[in-house]
């Protein structure tokens, strides 16, 4: 019987066995620099949300001041009472 005893050259190849050989292969290591330890730049991520909120702030201004006078005074008026109940009878701020 030929040296590979009955199995493929193929099947013995993925072993790590030489063909022809009797003793296995050796095995292949490949080395690796290590890698950075720790967690490191993480801050950018923070200053760009702050960028981004204030870029949104920055554009409801802007179509705030584009917009109609009927749209600006119902906009002013969530902010001067923004639950809605000033005009109701009994609540705080009702004459």
């Amino acid at each position: 019987m030929p040296r590979h005893q009955g199995r493929s050259c193929a099947s013995n190849w993925r072993r790590g066995w030489r063909i022809g050989a009797i003793t296995p292969a050796p095995p292949i290591v490949i080395k690796r620099k290590a890698a950075h330890t720790g967690h490191h730049g993480g801050a950018w991520k923070v200053a760009y949300a702050d960028f981004v909120t204030a870029m949104m702030a920055l554009s409801i201004v802007l179509w705030l001041m584009n917009s109609s006078k009927q749209i600006q005074e119902a906009v002013g008026g969530y902010f001067k009472d923004p639950t809605g109940t000033g005009n109701k009878p009994g609540s705080y701020s009702s004459g």
